[in-house]
Formats: C-alpha cells, sequence, structure tokens
C-alpha cells in the first residue's frame, strides 16, 4: 500500500461513520501480519505453513511482448514481428523486481511494492487528487474491487446510488447484502447532477436510510457509451459533498478515450503519429480531480489495456477506507494473482510510465476506428438525425430512422470512449410488439425485447439484450413501466423532428415574407406576468418576450403541452425564463404565487374573448371579465410595489359607433354583454389608478386573426378551415365590415406598450393611457370569404342565416395616437395576412401528410411467423375468382355431406384457422366450422375438386402481400372454376379469442374495404386493402395541397389577392356533388383527406379544447371557484346525480357551432306547404288513417316515421308561396315502396306551380335504403341492382339511411356519388320509428328511471344478427377480448364490470341489459341498426359508433362527438381498452348529454302527436336542419 503526501494539500476528511458494521470489525490477520518479517535477511523462519520455493515446479517464467511504440494495423489480421524479450528469474536478482521464488510464495496483500508504485505515479501524473493522504491498493480487477467495496460500506436494507443503466455484475455484488439500487436519470454524459440531487433532497427516510454510496462508470460508461465531462462531475461531487455520499468511480475505460464521431467526416485509419501529451491532456479526468475530501474510491484496472485475464487492478482511496479494505483482502483474495503481478509487473518495468502512455495512445486509436466502423455502417443503413432536432422523445445522442423513413429505429450516443453502444430501440408501433401489449401480459416491454434478442440469434447476430443491465429496485419496479422506461414515440407537428424533415419545403419558403422588415423587441427589468399566457394571442407573445431574454410567469387554466414543448424546443432561454402555472386568475393564492419579488408588470390577457361565449353565460362572462381584472390588480398592487399594467380590452366597448375611424375619446356605448364586461373592467382599471400608484395600457384590439392555435369557431379561422375541407361556410348576416388586424401586429402593440411602460412607470403619478390596435381600414366578410375561396381554391358552400344585433357589423379603429405615443404601425395587410395563414395552415397539412405516410406507409414483410399467429382465430377464407373476391362457404342444406363452394358474397361464412409451422417457410393449415358439436374441416384434392379426401393443407406467405399458397403434396391448391395454373388465398381474421389480434392480418379486411374505399365500385376487388388505399390517399392529397403550396409562391409584393364568385347554386350543381366522399382523419389539421376528387363529409372528431368555461355555457353557474365532483363516488351513491347534472346543463352545448348560431336566434319554424297525394292513394289515407299512422307491427318492421312528420307538417301547413318547403307524403313502408316516381309527379303537374324548384320538395323515404327505395339486405346487390328516381336528384330527402358507403345506380360498372342513397349536403338524417317507442318512454321516461352511468354493472354489452355487409365488424366487436388485466384503467372498477356479447344480462330482458349498460355499440350501415341507436339512447347508454362512415340522425346538427364514443375499424381489437380510458366525469357528461337531446331520436306517441311542434323531437331538428340546408348555396 502506497501513500502519497504532499504538505501543501489538506487531509482527507474523516468518513469513517461510512463504513459497515463489518468494516468496522475487521482487524490485522494475524498470519499476514508475520508474513513481513519473514522478508528480513537472515531470518530462520519457523512461523507459517509456506511451502518451500524449492518446490514450485515452475523454474523460469519467458515470455516475447510487444514494444510500447507498436502500432497495431487495425486493417491488417497479421501481427507485428516486433517485440521484446520478458523474463523472471526464478530468485532475486538486481536485473528484475520480480522473482519466481517469491511471486509464487504468499505476499503482501497490498501487492508488489513495483506495481503499487506505478499506481501511484499513474494518479498522480493524470488525476491528482485534491488531498494529500491519498493511497493505492491492489486487487484482482475492478469486479473485485467493487465487491469489496460493497462490504466495505453498505449494511443490508442499504439503496445504492446507481446510473440508468448498469454493469450486470456490479448489482450482482451488492444484490446479496439486501441492497437495491436508486436509479439516477441520464443524458449523454451520463448521470444528471440535478436528478441526483431531486433524488437525494427528497428521500423518504422511511424507505430506509439516504443512500450514501453512488457507483458510477464515467468514462465509455458501461452500457451507454456516455463519457462525462469535467464540469458534470464537479456537479456530482458537490451534490454528494452536500449530501455526504460516496463516490465509487469504476473506471476502466479512462485509456480508451477519443474524440467525437462526425457522419460528414470520413473516417480516419489510426494515426500513426503518438502525441501522448495531446492524448492526455484531451482526456476527461478522474473525479480525483475535484476530491479535496477524500469521498472518491477509484477502481482502475489493466483489464482493457493489457488482458483481462490478468485479473488485476488497483484502487485510489484515503488512507483510512484503503486501511479497511487492505483488512478485507486479507481474509477475501489474500493477494493479487502471484502469475499476473510478476509478467504485468515486468511488462511495465519494461515499458515504464511513459511506455504504458504511448501503448495505450496508440490503443485507443484502435478503438476509434473500430468505434467508426460502427458508425460508419450505422450512417449507411440509416437515416441518423441529432436527437435534440429528430423530436422523439427521451432520446439521447442521435435517433436512427429507416432511409427515407420518419419512425425512429432507434437511437443512441455515439461514444467518446470505451467498447460499448448502447441502442434505445422503438417498437411501440410494431404490430408484433401492440399484439403482445393486447394479451395483457405484466412486461410486454421485456417479453418483446426477448424475442427480439432472439430474433437476432437466430439470424447470427448477438447483442447483450437490455435487460442484463436493469438496476434491481426491487419487486414493486420489476416491469419496465413500473420503472418508467423511455417512451421513444415521435413528437406533435411543432417538434423539431417535423421541421427536420421539412427542410425540403423549408428551403422553398415564399417570397412574399419581408425579411428585412425589423422585429419589435421588448425591453424590460424584470419579470413579466402574463395572463392567459396559453392562448393565440398569449403563445406569440411569450415567443417575442422570451426572443429578448425577458423572464415571463405565464397563468392560465389552458396551456397545451405540446405548445409548451414547441416554445422550449424553438427557444431553449425558455427553460430557464419561462415559468406557467396553471390556475384562475380569481385564484388569489395562485396570483400570490405567480408575482414574484422580481415582477415589473402584468399584461392581462385572461379573459372570456368571444362575444358569443359572453352571451352564453353572461353572469360568468362578468365575473371572469371584470371582478378578474380587479382580483389580479389588487395582487399585483400588494405584491410588486410600482408594477404596470397592460389591459387586453376590445374595440366592443365602442358598441354600434357611428363615425370612423373610432376615436379613443369616443364614449363606451356597448352593444352587448361582453362589451359591457370589457367597459367595466376598464372602469375598474381606472378606479385602481385612483387609488394606488398604477400605471396602466388599454389596448382596445380590433377583431384578431392569423394564429394556428386560434379558436375555430371564430371568423376567419372558421372561414379558412372550412374553406381548406371545401365545407359549408357559415356567416351571421353577411353584412359585416370590420377591422381585420393580424396577430404579428397585435404582438407587436403589446411589445411598444411594455417599452412605453418599462420607461415611463418610474412616475409617482398613476397614468391610464388607451390606445386603439387594428389596421385603419376595413374589409367586408364576403370579400374576406372570397378571397379565401381563391386562395384555397375551395369549393365549399356558404350558409348565411339571419344576422344578429348584439354582433356590431361595422368598425374601423383610428391608430394614429397608437402610432404617435408606442410608435405602432400596422404592418401586415389584410392580403399579405390572409395569404400567411392560408400558408401556415397548408404547410401544417404538407408536414402531417408527410409525416404519416412515413409512419403508415412503409412496406411489411409477411412470414410464417404472422401466419402461425392466426392459429385459433375465425375469420374468412377468400380466393382471387373469376369475379373478384370469392370467399368459402359450407352449404348444409341436405343430411349428406356438406357441398363446398367459392362466393362472391358480403355475408361470408366464418372458419376458425387452424394454423401450426412446419419450418423451412411453411406452416399446416386446417379450416374448420363447428357442426352439431363436432368440427368440419373444408376438404379438397391438390387439383382442387371440392368434397375431396385431405382436409390440412400445406401453406406458403407472400412476402410482400401476406397472400397465402395453399398445397397438397407440393401441388397448388386451385378452385375448379378457376383456370389458372395457380392462385392466392387471403385469410382475414375477425375474432381471436382471449388472445392479441393478429397484427397484420387484422388490420386488412378486403369486406371492411370493399365496403368503405369503394363504395363506387360494384366489383369486390381481391387486392382490396384499407392500408393500401390510405396510403394511395396520403399521397394524393399531399401532392395536392403541395402544388396549391407551391402556386402561393407565385405571389409576390405589394399583394392584390384574388376574389372568388360567391357560391349561388344549389347542392344537386355544387361541382364536388359527382365526387366520392373523402376520408376523415381525427388528427388531420382539418380532419378532411382531400385528395382532389372525393368531397369533404362532416366528421364527429373532438376538436381541441381552448376554451377552458366551455363546461358552463348556457347555465347559470359561475365557473369558479370550479364545481369538486368526485364522480366516482357521487355518481355511484347518489341516485340523483343524472337529475342535478340536466338541470346544470344546456341543450344548446350538444349542439354542432353552426346549429348552435342559428338556434340561439329562436328561429320561428319555416314556412311549408303539404302537399296532396295522388287520388287513390289520398282516398286511403283519408279513409284509412290507422293503416298509415300506427307503429307497425308487420314483418317489416317500424316504418311510419313518414307519417308522424306528415302529421307535424299538416300541423303547420301553410297555403304554397314562392319561399315555402313542400312536403310530399311518401309511405315506404305502408304501401311497400311503390314507385316513387309518379308520386312526385303528380304533384308538379296538379299542385305545384309550373315555375315550382324542384329542390324545395321534401320527400320522407323511411326504410333501410332512403331514396333507393328497396328491401334488398345485400349491399352490393342494393348498388348493382336498385337506384334513385331521376327526379329525386334535385329534391331533398327525409331518411334514417345516412350511410356513407350505400350509392345506388345501375348503369354504368362504376357508379358516381351524386345519386348515392344519401347525399350529405342534400338530405336530412332522422330517426327511424322504432318499435319500442312507447315501452321506452314507461321504461326510461322520468328521468329518476335513467340509471347514471356509474350505478351500472355492465361496462359494453351487444346483440345483432351477424347478417348483412356489417357481418365482418359485428364479428369483431363480439369477440373475447382479454381487458381485466388492465391496470388502473381511467374507469375505476372498469375491469371487474360485466361485458355481454350476443346475449342478454342474465335473467333480464333487452330493456333491463341496454338500461344497466355503459357503452353500447352501434355499428355503421342503415336502419337496420338504426333502431338500435334509438333504443340505447333514450335508455341513456352511451352509443359507440363503429367506424365514421355512417351520418347518424341529425349529424350536421347535434355534436355527436359530446354524447358519443368513435372507434374506427382497426381498432376494434382494443375496444375496451378505448373504454377504460375514459375517466367516470367524462362518461357522466356524455349520458348528460345523451338525456338533453335523447327527445330528438323519439317520436311522440299516437295520443301525444302534438308532441311534434311542443318537443325538441324529431320533427323539430328535421325542420330545422332543412331550414339550414335551404340557407345554404354552392358552387357551380
Amino acid at each position: 500500500m502506497t501513500v502519497a503526501s504532499s504538505s501543501t494539500l489538506p487531509s482527507s476528511v474523516d468518513l469513517s461513520h461510512h463504513l459497515s458494521s463489518v468494516a468496522k470489525s475487521r482487524s490485522p490477520s494475524p498470519l499476514k501480519e508475520i508474513i513481513k518479517y519473514m522478508a528480513k535477511l537472515g531470518m530462520i523462519s519457523l512461523a507459517g505453513g509456506l511451502p518451500h520455493p524449492s518446490f514450485f515446479p515452475i523454474t523460469s517464467l519467458n515470455a516475447t511482448a510487444y514494444p510500447s511504440s507498436t502500432v497495431l494495423d487495425t486493417t491488417s489480421p497479421s501481427s507485428p514481428t516486433d517485440v521484446i524479450p520478458l523474463s523472471v528469474p526464478l530468485r532475486p536478482s538486481p536485473s528484475s523486481p520480480f522473482a519466481i521464488s517469491q511471486s509464487l510464495q504468499y505476499s503482501n496483500p497490498a501487492g508488489h511494492l513495483s506495481l503499487l508504485d506505478f499506481a501511484q505515479q499513474l494518479t498522480a501524473k493524470l488525476h491528482t487528487p485534491l488531498y494529500s493522504d491519498y493511497t493505492t491498493l491492489l486487487n484482482c480487477g475492478s469486479t473485485d474491487g467493487w465487491s469489496k467495496v460493497c462490504t466495505l460500506l453498505l449494511e443490508p436494507g442499504d439503496y445504492v446510488l446507481v446510473e440508468e443503466q448498469i454493469y450486470p455484475s456490479a448489482q450482482a455484488a451488492y444484490i446479496p447484502l439486501g441492497c437495491k439500487g436508486v436509479v439516477i436519470g441520464v443524458d449523454g454524459e451520463g448521470a444528471r447532477a440535478d436528478l441526483l440531487e431531486k433524488t437525494l433532497a427528497s428521500w423518504d427516510e422511511q424507505k430506509g436510510r439516504r443512500p450514501h454510496v453512488m457507483y458510477i462508470v464515467p468514462v465509455g460508461q458501461n452500457p451507454l457509451g456516455s463519457t462525462m465531462q469535467s464540469k458534470r462531475r464537479k456537479e456530482i461531487y458537490d451534490v454528494c459533498v452536500k449530501y455526504d455520499v460516496i463516490i465509487v468511480e469504476d473506471d476502466p475505460y479512462t485509456m480508451l478515450q477519443f474524440g467525437p464521431y462526425s457522419p460528414d467526416t470520413p473516417s480516419l485509419p489510426a494515426s500513426k503519429d503518438v502525441d501522448v501529451d495531446g492524448f492526455i491532456n484531451a482526456m476527461e479526468k478522474s473525479f480525483l480531480q475535484h476530491d479535496y475530501q477524500g469521498r472518491v474510491i477509484r477502481l482502475e484496472t489493466f483489464s482493457k489495456t493489457i488482458a483481462p485475464g490478468s485479473r488485476l487492478g488497483w484502487f485510489v482511496s484515503n488512507s483510512m477506507f484503503a486501511e479497511r479494505l487492505l483488512r478485507g483482502t486479507e481474509v477475501q483474495t489474500q493477494h493479487p494473482s502471484g502469475f499476473s503481478q510478476m509478467v504485468v509487473g515486468q511488462l511495465l518495468n519494461e515499458w515504464g510510465i511513459n511506455g504504458f502512455l504511448e501503448w495505450t495512445t496508440n490503443l485507443k486509436e484502435q478503438y476509434r476506428v473500430r468505434r467508426d466502423w460502427m458508425l460508419d455502417a450505422m450512417s449507411s443503413h440509416f437515416d441518423l438525425v441529432p436527437a435534440e432536432k429528430a423530436g422523439v422523445k427521451d432520446a439521447l445522442g442521435v435517433v436512427a430512422f429507416r432511409k427515407g423513413n420518419r419512425q425512429p429505429l432507434l437511437s443512441f450516443v455515439p461514444p467518446l470512449a470505451g467498447m460499448f453502444l448502447w441502442c434505445d430501440v422503438y417498437y411501440s408501433s410494431n404490430p408484433s410488439f401492440q399484439a403482445l401489449t393486447a394479451t395483457g401480459r405484466e412486461d410486454p416491454e421485456s417479453d418483446y425485447e426477448r424475442t427480439f434478442w432472439e430474433k437476432l440469434n437466430d439470424a447470427n447476430v448477438l447483442v447483450t439484450p437490455g435487460w442484463y443491465y436493469r438496476p434491481w429496485q426491487g419487486e414493486e419496479y420489476k416491469t419496465t413501466e413500473s420503472r418508467g422506461g423511455r417512451v421513444g414515440e415521435l413528437l406533435g407537428l411543432k417538434s423539431r423532428w417535423v421541421e427536420w424533415r421539412g427542410d425540403e419545403w423549408q428551403s422553398e419558403s415564399p417570397q412574399w415574407t419581408n425579411e428585412e422588415q425589423e422585429v419589435v423587441s421588448a425591453k424590460t427589468n424584470g419579470r413579466i406576468v402574463v395572463t392567459g399566457g396559453g392562448g393565440n394571442i398569449g403563445k406569440l407573445l411569450i415567443r417575442r418576450l422570451l426572443s429578448s431574454h425577458t423572464p415571463i410567469t405565464v397563468l392560465d387554466l389552458i396551456f397545451h403541452p405540446d405548445e409548451l414543448e414547441a416554445i422550449h424546443e424553438d427557444l431553449p432561454q425558455a427553460s430557464s425564463l419561462l415559468t406557467v402555472i396553471h390556475g384562475d386568475i380569481r385564484d388569489e393564492e395562485i396570483l400570490d404565487e405567480a408575482l414574484t419579488s422580481d415582477v415589473v408588470g402584468v399584461i392581462h390577457l385572461a379573459a372570456v374573448s368571444r362575444v358569443g361565449w359572453c352571451l352564453e353565460n353572461e353572469r360568468d362572462c362578468e365575473d371572469v371579465n371584470v371582478r378578474g381584472t380587479d382580483v389580479v390588480l389588487s395582487a399585483l398592487e400588494r405584491r410588486v410595489k410600482g408594477g404596470w399594467f397592460i389591459q387586453a380590452s376590445s374595440r366592443e366597448v365602442y358598441g354600434n359607433a357611428k363615425t370612423f375611424p373610432v376615436t379613443e375619446d369616443t364614449p363606451n356605448t356597448p352593444a352587448n354583454a361582453y362589451g359591457s364586461t370589457k367597459s367595466d373592467a376598464e372602469k375598474v382599471i381606472y378606479q385602481h389608478a385612483e387609488e394606488s400608484n398604477l400605471h396602466a395600457i388599454l389596448l382596445r384590439l380590433s377583431n384578431v386573426y392569423g394564429g394556428l392555435a386560434d379558436h375555430h369557431e371564430r371568423l376567419i379561422p372558421a372561414i379558412m378551415t372550412n374553406a381548406l375541407s371545401h365545407r359549408p361556410i357559415q356567416i351571421v348576416g353577411g353584412n359585416q365590415d370590420l377591422d381585420m388586424v393580424h396577430i404579428d401586429d397585435v404582438v407587436d402593440a403589446f411589445t411598444l406598450a411594455v417599452n412605453h411602460l418599462e420607461s415611463t412607470s418610474s412616475s409617482d403619478a398613476s397614468s391610464v393611457e388607451v390606445f386603439n390596435v387594428g389596421t385603419g381600414t376595413s374589409t367586408p366578410a364576403l370579400e374576406l370569404i372570397r378571397k379565401v375561396l381563391a386562395l384555397t381554391n375551395s369549393s365549399s358552400p356558404m350558409q348565411t342565416i339571419p344576422g344578429d344585433d348584439r354582433f356590431p357589423d361595422h368598425y374601423i379603429g383610428s391608430t394614429t395616437k397608437a402610432k404617435e405615443v408606442l410608435g405602432y404601425q400596422s404592418r401586415v395587410s389584410q392580403d399579405e395576412g390572409l395569404l400567411r395563414l392560408t400558408v401556415a395552415f397548408m404547410y401544417e397539412t404538407l408536414l402531417y401528410t408527410h409525416r404519416k405516410i412515413q409512419n403508415d406507409c412503409q412496406p411489411k414483410i409477411y412470414g410464417i411467423a404472422d401466419l402461425t399467429e392466426l392459429d385459433g382465430c375465425t375469420g374468412t377464407v377468400g380466393v382471387d375468382g373469376p369475379s373478384g373476391m370469392e370467399y368459402l362457404n359450407a352449404d348444409r342444406s341436405t343430411e349428406s355431406a356438406p357441398k363446398f363452394e367459392w362466393r362472391d358474397e358480403d355475408e361470408p361464412q366464418v372458419w376458425t384457422f387452424e394454423v401450426k409451422s412446419l419450418g423451412g417457410g411453411q406452416a399446416s393449415v386446417r379450416f374448420g366450422q363447428d357442426v352439431k358439436g363436432a368440427k368440419q374441416y373444408f376438404e379438397s384434392t391438390p387439383e382442387g375438386h371440392l368434397l375431396g379426401v385431405d382436409s390440412r393443407f400445406t401453406a406458403e406467405v407472400e412476402k410482400e402481400t401476406g397472400y397465402v399458397n395453399l398445397l397438397i403434396d407440393d401441388k397448388p391448391v386451385v378452385p375448379p372454376h378457376i383456370s389458372s395454373v395457380s392462385t392466392r388465398y387471403r385469410l382475414t381474421p375477425f375474432c381471436c379469442p382471449n388472445k392479441a389480434a393478429p397484427w397484420p392480418f387484422f388490420k386488412e379486411d378486403p369486406l371492411a374495404s370493399a365496403i368503405s374505399d369503394q363504395r363506387l365500385e360494384k366489383y369486390r376487388y381481391f387486392n382490396a386493402s384499407r392500408v393500401i388505399t390510405l396510403c394511395e390517399r396520403l399521397h394524393k392529397a399531399r401532392d395536392v395541397v403541395h402544388d396549391k403550396w407551391t402556386k402561393l409562391r407565385t405571389l409576390t409584393p405589394p399583394l392584390h389577392l384574388e376574389e372568388a364568385p360567391l357560391p349561388a347554386g344549389e347542392p344537386f350543381d355544387w361541382r364536388l356533388r359527382t365526387l366520392d366522399t373523402c376520408t376523415n382523419l381525427c388528427d388531420h389539421p382539418t380532419v378532411c383527406l382531400d385528395t382532389g376528387d372525393c368531397a369533404c363529409a362532416l366528421g364527429a372528431c373532438s376538436s381541441r379544447i381552448r376554451y377552458p368555461f366551455t363546461a358552463f355555457a348556457n347555465v347559470p353557474s359561475l365557473s369558479y371557484p370550479p364545481p369538486t365532483i368526485h364522480w366516482d363516488e357521487l355518481a355511484m351513491y347518489d341516485p340523483d346525480v343524472l337529475i342535478k347534472q340536466v338541470a346544470q346543463s344546456s341543450w344548446f352545448n350538444v349542439l354542432r357551432p353552426p346549429a348552435r348560431r342559428y338556434l340561439q336566434g329562436k328561429p320561428n319554424f319555416p314556412s311549408i306547404n303539404l302537399t296532396r297525394l295522388p287520388d287513390e292513394i289520398q282516398s286511403d289515407r283519408d279513409d284509412y288513417p290507422g293503416d298509415f299512422d300506427k307503429v307497425q307491427s308487420t314483418p317489416h318492421g317500424c316504418f311510419s316515421a313518414d307519417s308522424v312528420m306528415e302529421r307535424g307538417v299538416k300541423a303547420l301547413s301553410q297555403q304554397y308561396s314562392k319561399d315555402s318547403l313542400v312536403f310530399m307524403p311518401y309511405f315506404a313502408g305502408t304501401k311497400m315502396m311503390p314507385p316513387v316516381e309518379p308520386w312526385i309527379q303528380n304533384a308538379l303537374d296538379h299542385n305545384l306551380p309550373s315555375d315550382f324548384d324542384p329542390t324545395g320538395l321534401i320527400v320522407p323515404f323511411t326504410f333501410d335504403w332512403g331514396v333507393c327505395n328497396t328491401v334488398l339486405r345485400n349491399l352490393f346487390r342494393v348498388r348493382d341492382w336498385s337506384s334513385v328516381a331521376p327526379q329525386m336528384e334535385r329534391i331533398s330527402s327525409w331518411q334514417p339511411m345516412g350511410d356513407l358507403n350505400s350509392p345506388c345506380e345501375s348503369s354504368t360498372a362504376r357508379m358516381s356519388a351524386d345519386l348515392s342513397g344519401y347525399r350529405a349536403d342534400q338530405d336530412i338524417v332522422i330517426p327511424a320509428r322504432t318499435c319500442l317507442q312507447d315501452k321506452l318512454r314507461e321504461r326510461f321516461g322520468d328521468l329518476a328511471d335513467v340509471r347514471p352511468c356509474r350505478q351500472r354493472s355492465i361496462l359494453v354489452a351487444f346483440k345483432g344478427s351477424l347478417a348483412g355487409a356489417g357481418t365482418s365488424l359485428r364479428q369483431k366487436v363480439a369477440c373475447e377480448r382479454p381487458f381485466t388485466h388492465i391496470a388502473e384503467p381511467q374507469l375505476v372498477g372498469g375491469t371487474t364490470m360485466r361485458r355481454y356479447w350476443n346475449e342478454m344480462k342474465p335473467g333480464a330482458d333487452y330493456m333491463e341489459t341496454i338500461g344497466d349498460t355503459v357503452f353500447c355499440p352501434v355499428p355503421r350501415g342503415t336502419t337496420g341498426w338504426a333502431t338500435r341507436t334509438i333504443d340505447v339512447i333514450y335508455a341513456g347508454c352511451i352509443p359507440v359508433l363503429l367506424g365514421d362512415q355512417t351520418h347518424h340522425p341529425f349529424w350536421d346538427m347535434l355534436d355527436w362527438n359530446k354524447f358519443s364514443v368513435q372507434i374506427n375499424d382497426q381498432d376494434i381489437d382494443h375496444l375496451e381498452r378505448i373504454l377504460l380510458d375514459y375517466t367516470w366525469g367524462d362518461v357522466q357528461r356524455m349520458q348528460t348529454n345523451l338525456m338533453l337531446i335523447r327527445d330528438a331520436f323519439l317520436y311522440p306517441s299516437e295520443d301525444d302527436i302534438e308532441g311534434n311542434l311542443r318537443d325538441r323531437g324529431p320533427f323539430f331538428f328535421a325542420m330545422h336542419g332543412t331550414a339550414l340546408l335551404r340557407q345554404t348555396k354552392y358552387p357551380v
């Protein structure tokens, strides 16, 4: 043991309190103590049992070694020829410090003196500790050294601080001692000091004593490969001093440090120029260089620099620790191997310390070359993106993407030292992993990791699996999820990744931006509090202030994490300057938290900021806008001396001004409640200025537009988003002529106001200044619409509803004062602002489609492993036949053996798949059906002749498609009606009971694709694919938006935008009328995937919540203090909870915004005329009313909604006038669908004037297929055999059929959408008249009889016949999926609830079952399922809409997203998981909304037909929906 000393350095501090009880109790070994006397010259030793050296069989030791200057050739397998001899004599000799007779004898436990001296010199040369009594001591390598340290310092139950991944043998040393690891998070340098301190500072002593030992590998970390810089080491050392932690530094790779790697720089061969000094100066030094207390125990080894088999290393520590370690060595290993000491020692004796450094300088070059080779290979196979630009959560170093693909595959830190490349592999989107997750395994991540590792082994690639390195933290941290494993998912569209991938477009930035325009910068002396900073203006204002390095505290109720994250990514200074507090401005405690001592002022944006919102709850609007302002000001005065205040006021304070432009001294005469609250808030500010030293600015904003984070209900965002998706643009009145100011100008105004107050607020006298913020000009709303229509090349219809006097429709504000005092002027013209917004939306869509393609449209390689996943599943077997997709069918109509055949149909039979791997790329396959308790199998001869002898086939999978080839005796199985030599089969699973759905087969349903993706086709293609179809549409959509975006580049300043003509046509004239329906994607920026050859349909997607008080609209209560509702308890035990919630809610909140705006105006029913029927029919109608009116009980069901609607119209009918609607009764149910043409022609010829426009005529079709007017139940026969009456082309219908997949025209092989069974912009979807309507009222009519969701016992239930085009969907729904394993679902207790498929609740009827069920699936399709929809809604069961291909009743008026759940086909395999992600609060709100509008689905009883005019029932919504359609005009 060698002790270094220096008189100028302090001694180590007393750290003996860290010793374990074992270490404290150790005493010197008597035998080892006596050995030192045996070495005395002339000593006659009779002590001990030492073997006599003359009996050692080794008499000489000779070897050769490389000279220290040797440069190994990495590229050559040959070895250098220059060597030096090494020779160890038998007995001591002056020529050698080693002798065999001594080295192979029991010897000094501290190690040979020459090696100890070497270790001491190397430590002094490289790492120089900052205390005097550091000591070196040999051990048998670092593993042995760490094991000894564990017994030195640890007690059972202790915790050891370790990095996120740990060398396995390191924890193997302390786990048997009863110790556990405490993980410290890492980054690219290794352990983070801030997380270390957080762990220590927050340690819960109830767990055990705070950790006092940290194990760390700072260079070339095994396995992470990270290398810690000196600054980080100092930070960690300081934390360890603060919390009294011993640092155990295991540093085997310190001599293998090399420079950084760059994929853009060619890799260089190993350098032959040895620069030892340069190497020493560049290397990262030990923690010892910071250690002034002696709390670092360093472990070094010869394993990586000479040979691991030498098992030789050394400690560096303070003398007290070394002495205790020596005592342990005496009884654990006694001393390092004598062979190792004399061989290594003799080599070092030849080399000397400088030779050793020369050797390692050469050696690290060899490992650097190998590192470069490895990373070059990674770079050649993947796109490598720096983690900070990749947009992958928690990624470190670089992220590897498949070439040209934006799905992350793995990430790694390019090592600066050592031998390891640690890869975080991202497989959360891998279908096999998703399937594994759905099985409910405790730790699917680890299970898949093991599977992935085994597959690599099978491919002869051996890597070390990640689970080897996971620190043991105890049983409670056994799973990946419990340990907080990395997520590795792509971030949102604002991430750096998207910006990086978008370089190809960013390089083509529009030429109309003024790059020389100076940005207005803030000049402040302290922190600014921004209330409402998470809003549209707030987020851009925050960016502006941060760019000026202004500290900011945001106080808001909503700040979406991805938008906040984007700010941090774009402005790194946000991490130190930006604080976000979630809370209400009326909460004084929150305000006190926000108004810290460094605050100089407040920008007050938080408010109810729209006239419409204020009108929906005037009381709450006043409380937020007026009292909220008062509370903020009072807090500012209380917490900040001399703080200034900027109020976001509004032009609404002026009301209906008479003189323009309006100047700031114009009296406040607000025309609505919103304007009044803003005016009263200004009065509050003036009052505070009178009572205290307050300097304030009131900015009266004109109509602000231009931000992507704006509320989509505002005027310009609503116009823009609807124009981009060709959906109707609604305008209220149409006379608006308003000052529209771009958000960039508004941010300028706030910044200038800050600068003004910062320069003037030092005055003692209070001041309140008012400035208008606008453009000083106005733009008519219709002009805005025309320009947007032209910019977007839109085919949007335009809907005009009556104006509202509460919305002032003309305003121009004077900005002269703002220019003179603040220096403000509007710099963004109206045309430029519209162009900027258009480009922003298009660019967002462009990035979205590009990302979606990269993520979802990469080719899948199929294999036998995928096929064997189908074992035990049920589904269909299809063949590529002459008529397209033909399905296997077993005809058992006779008692004889079944007749097997292949049929072209949309109700295919279901088979059970039995699949077993045969190896060699083949599997054994059987297809069976259960018949009377026995299994019957499909049989075929090799030639494909049916009723053959073999039911077992050999299957091979086409890698690119997943199609299956069936063989018998190596001969292809070909059905006899197919003339080709071979054919392909498709296996489509519908259900895999109690196991995960087999991806990707489950995702590919050719029948569903034929129904939903090829809705204008009569032919069912064998290769129909939902995935391929979506990807084709994504590519087309990206091309469409890119072309539009590119054209906008040609626009140069000064801008003078074109104006498109306003729409003026009828629905039939619409230029998109003949197009198929577009795909809706809820995560798409505008929902609709516009491919240029389709028409967008209204979806049921939820929009991002940006207004925090939505739940308080149209109700009398205040939003603050917010009601504290514990739904889990309240809804479970309070029988009146539903009644109370309905009483506190409003039906207006369940309407889509256009319908809400219209109906809040309390319009009357439109004028309508009931026309007569043909005489014979009219006589029957008059003489036998019961035949038409009663709820039908015939086999055809209850299809008399037409009669109910007719009687409603009759009660309102007026003499026909030019503006009247006309209703022509048509009794499809009663009269069994007679031809409608003569009925229409009769009305036109005899009852209506010759100039009557048929677009004003309404005809009800209340049977299954609506205007297709057929009873066929086969969808493809409907497409093929039925048609729409030509007279109906311009006539609207009221019908319960809202299926987008059911066009009906037989004139051509491919149909067009203009004669489909449902015209979304021409027809009104009404509910079917359920046969149970009277029983439903009797059972659930009283709200008290509707059981609140939390008090129901069934999670989900569905019972329905497996027939019709929806067969596959219903099969998938009614599958026994595992779900009870889901840990901690949001729906508390949901996993213990019951679930019923194709059966009722035991002992209960249909009514009791739906009345006791929380979620009721509703398959898409026609009215065959519509009555079920009505039943479950009225009973209070949340409808689960399957797919988005059906528009349910009053789809255009009711916001179905607020009272239903929508699940796409590909998500059915985890239906329960989706449902369990809702909270009871979510569910109760949906049920409350159901109750508010459920009357819309149930027709009045026969004895209360007057309810048509009294209630908000089907007639109410049908009439007003038709009125809205009549106020909509279409571009032709």
